[in-house]
């Protein structure tokens, strides 16, 4: 990550800052992003989105601006439905 980091300023911010990050099989993921869950008790995700790398530059996103959030399943949503499942990142 230092090459990537040291030609893209977002990713040393993030660095400086003591995110965890990686780029895993054309995927850019920040682990244990801190967020609150719906009783306000701090909780850490995961966020990858696809990253296309020209050498070690990051490339403007063409088409595709998903990104995906991993943490655990609530037990219930709002509506007393079941909550999202913990998706994968390879």
């Amino acid at each position: 990550m230092p090459e990537l980091a040291s030609r893209n300023p977002f990713v040393r911010d993030l660095e400086e800052l003591g995110y965890h990050l990686d780029f895993v099989g054309g995927y850019f993921v920040i682990y244990r992003l801190p967020y609150l869950d719906e009783e306000g008790r701090l909780k850490y995700g995961d966020l990858a989105s696809t990253l296309d790398l020209n050498g070690a530059v990051i490339d403007p996103p063409t088409n595709n601006h998903q990104v995906w959030w991993r943490a655990p399943a609530r037990s219930t949503s709002r509506s007393g439905r079941s909550g999202s499942a913990v998706a994968s990142i390879k």
